[in-house]
C-alpha cells in the first residue's frame, strides 16, 4: 500500500477481517489505518495486522487473539483511543523510541484501560513487547508479600517482552472511584513472581514495585496512572501486574453480585451475595465515621466455600449520628484478602450533644445527654483526619478544653465525636 495513503474502515455490526495467505503474500500490512466503525462496531481479526505508521482509533473495537495479533511496527504510533474505542486481546509493539512512553490502547467488555511501558535508557529501546488487558480478577496463586496490603480484584494487565531492553510499567484507570482508588500516595505497581528463586531481588506472589509517580486524581469518573519506581524496573518473565495499595485506605473493590447498606428505622440492614465462594474462608464487615479509618464491626466465618456463592446480612444496631461507612472484607483461604466497595448511610436521629462557644477561640466545652458515660473524645478535622483522641475518665475534661491541646491549630471546620464504647455522636 501506498505509504501516504489511508486505509479506513467503517462498519455497524462485527466484522471480520482475514486474507488468504500464499506464496506470494505473507503478511497483512498497512501504512495508515483508521477505524471508525458506527454503534458497537467489533471488527476480529483472523490474520496479524501489521502497521509501519499509524492507526487512528475513532470508534468501535478491534477484537485480536495470540493467532491474529494487531502489530505496530517501529516508530509507529496510535492516537484517539478512547472508551470507545480500544483494542480487546493482545497487541504487539517493536521497539521504543529512547524513553518516550508508549501506550497500549487496551480495554475489555465495555472498559477502557490502557497500558504504557517506557525504556529506561535514552537511546533506542529494541526488543518486541505484547500486551493485553483483562477487566476480570487476575489470576491467584500466591500471597501478599510485606510491601503491600491489598491488590484490586477487578483488572489485571499481562506483558511479554522479548530480549531487549527494560521498561517501566504504567497502569491506567478510568474511574477512579468505581475503582475504590482514595489516596494516589499509597497505590502501587503490584506484580506477581511466580519464582522467588529466579527473582531473588521481589518477593514472591503479589508484591509491589512500588509508585514511581501518579497522574489524574480520585472521585467519580476521573481518570489517572501509575508507574512503577523507575530504578527498579520489573524482572522479566513477569507477565502480570494489577494496581496495589499500601494501606486499606484504597478499598480496591471485590467483585460482588450485590451489596447494600440502608437504614431501616433505627438501625442499618447490610446485606451481600456472591457468585463464587471457591477458596474464601471469611468475610469481615468493617465501619467507617470518615471513610478512612475502620474497624471490625462483624464477622462472618461460615461461608458455602462453593462455586455456587451465597448471601449473608447482618446489622449495626447502633449506628453513629451522622455518617457511617461500611465495606466488606473477603479473606481466602490462601492468605490473600480484597475489599468491596464502599457504601455511605447517614442517619439522622435528634441529637442534644452540643459544643461552645461555637466559633471556638481558645477554649471549647461539650454538652448534652452522651456526656453522661463518655468514655473517649476525638476531634477531626475537615480533610476527614483524627487530629485528637483522649480517654474521658469524668464529665469536668469537657468543660474548657484547650483548642491547642486538641491540635485545632488553624481556623477551620472541626468535628467533635463522643464515644460511650457502644455507640458515638458526632457534633460540627
Amino acid at each position: 500500500m501506498d505509504d501516504d495513503a489511508v486505509w479506513e474502515y467503517s462498519g455497524d455490526n462485527t466484522q471480520s477481517m482475514s486474507v488468504v495467505q500464499s506464496a506470494a503474500i505473507d503478511e497483512f500490512q498497512f501504512s495508515n489505518i483508521r477505524f471508525s466503525s458506527s454503534s458497537v462496531g467489533v471488527m476480529e481479526l483472523e490474520e496479524e495486522m501489521i502497521i509501519t505508521k499509524s492507526l487512528d482509533l475513532s470508534s468501535g473495537i478491534i477484537e485480536t487473539s495470540d493467532s491474529a495479533l494487531l502489530i505496530l511496527g517501529p516508530g509507529a504510533s496510535i492516537k484517539g483511543a478512547s472508551s470507545n474505542s480500544y483494542i480487546q486481546g493482545p497487541m504487539k509493539k517493536i521497539n521504543l523510541e529512547g524513553t518516550k512512553p508508549f501506550v497500549f490502547p487496551l480495554g475489555h467488555n465495555g472498559k477502557y484501560a490502557p497500558m504504557g511501558i517506557v525504556g529506561t535508557g535514552s537511546r533506542s529501546s529494541e526488543g518486541e513487547f505484547v500486551a493485553s488487558y483483562m477487566s476480570c480478577p487476575p489470576p491467584w496463586g500466591g500471597e501478599l508479600a510485606l510491601n503491600i496490603d491489598q491488590i484490586s480484584d477487578e483488572d489485571h494487565w499481562t506483558l511479554q517482552r522479548s530480549e531487549g531492553t527494560d521498561v517501566n510499567v504504567i497502569l491506567h484507570w478510568s474511574d477512579a472511584e468505581a475503582q475504590g482508588i482514595q489516596d494516589l500516595s499509597t497505590m502501587v505497581v503490584a506484580m506477581y513472581n511466580p519464582d522467588v528463586e529466579t527473582y531473588t531481588g521481589f518477593a514472591a506472589g503479589w508484591t509491589s514495585i512500588g509508585n514511581g509517580g501518579t497522574t489524574g486524581g480520585t472521585g467519580v469518573g476521573v481518570g489517572g496512572s501509575i508507574m512503577n519506581i523507575g530504578t527498579c524496573p520489573p524482572p522479566w518473565g513477569i507477565e502480570n501486574f494489577t494496581l496495589g495499595s499500601t494501606s486499606g485506605i484504597n478499598a480496591l473493590p471485590l467483585e460482588m453480585e450485590t451489596f447494600s447498606a440502608k437504614l431501616v428505622g433505627e438501625i442499618v440492614d447490610i446485606s451481600w451475595a456472591t457468585s463464587n465462594e471457591e477458596n474464601v474462608d471469611f468475610f469481615r464487615v468493617e465501619k467507617s465515621l470518615n471513610g478512612t479509618d475502620f474497624f471490625q464491626l462483624d464477622q462472618i466465618n461460615e461461608v458455602s466455600n462453593s462455586t455456587g456463592g451465597g448471601q449473608y446480612q447482618i446489622v449495626d444496631k447502633k449506628p453513629n449520628v451522622g455518617f457511617n461507612y461500611y465495606r466488606i472484607v473477603q479473606f481466602d483461604m490462601d492468605g490473600m484478602s480484597s475489599y468491596s466497595e464502599i457504601k455511605l448511610v447517614e442517619y439522622t436521629r435528634a441529637s442534644d450533644l452540643v459544643a461552645y462557644p461555637n466559633p471556638v477561640n481558645n477554649e471549647v466545652s461539650i454538652a448534652g445527654s452522651m456526656v453522661e458515660d463518655v468514655k473517649q473524645i476525638k476531634v477531626i478535622d475537615g480533610l476527614g483526619k483524627y487530629i485528637y483522641s483522649k480517654s474521658i475518665e469524668t464529665i469536668d475534661e469537657l468543660n474548657n478544653m484547650s483548642t491547642l491541646e486538641m491540635n485545632m491549630i488553624n481556623s477551620g471546620i472541626y468535628f467533635v465525636e463522643l464515644s460511650n464504647g457502644s455507640e458515638s455522636e458526632t457534633i460540627r
